[in-house]
């Protein structure tokens, strides 16, 4: 099948494929990037297309699959980064009665951050102190998904601390 054969084919089923890429988003922009994203997928993957299969049924797995995949990827990232904007909030916001109290607070923070190896805690100063990832890699020589990967270190062992320290 030529590649313009085959996006006549997705042109065709767009009407159907919207409709249910609404049904699982519930939104009609998100249903229009999932549309967008299931036939990008298609088309980059058309050589895994054989002729013998239901057209129809291979690109709405397609889709079905992406949004799978995408609401994972949401779902993992509220999870991760909830319970540091949680913490930065009671930070940032004072929510301690008063300033003795919020320095000690602020201490025993920074206490718990010797407590994790300084590969992951420096990198997690330079995120809370305003660095974008990208400047963090570049001034560290370390590659990004690194950076993110020893922020997200650090906050979970900060999280663990803290929750240790509130059972004690």
């Amino acid at each position: 099948m030529s590649q313009e054969d085959f996006c006549n084919r997705i042109l065709g089923l767009y009407q159907p494929l919207f409709a249910f890429a609404l049904k699982l988003t519930r939104d009609q922009q998100d249903a229009k990037d999932l549309l967008q994203e299931t036939t990008f997928r298609a088309i980059q993957y058309r050589n895994k297309y054989r002729q013998d299969t239901n057209f129809k049924g291979w690109i709405t797995t397609i889709m079905y699959n992406q949004f799978l995949t995408t609401k994972k990827r949401n779902a993992r990232r509220s999870t991760v980064e909830a319970p540091m904007e949680d913490f930065l909030f009671a930070i940032e916001n004072k929510t301690v009665d008063s300033q003795v109290e919020e320095n000690l607070f602020i201490k025993e923070v920074m206490g718990m951050l010797k407590g994790i190896s300084s590969t992951c805690r420096v990198p997690f100063l330079m995120y809370y102190q305003g660095y974008p990832y990208r400047e963090i890699s570049e001034k560290l020589g370390i590659p990004l998904g690194t950076v993110k990967s020893r922020i997200s270190f650090a906050r979970a062992n900060i999280k663990r601390l803290m929750s240790q320290k509130q059972v004690a």
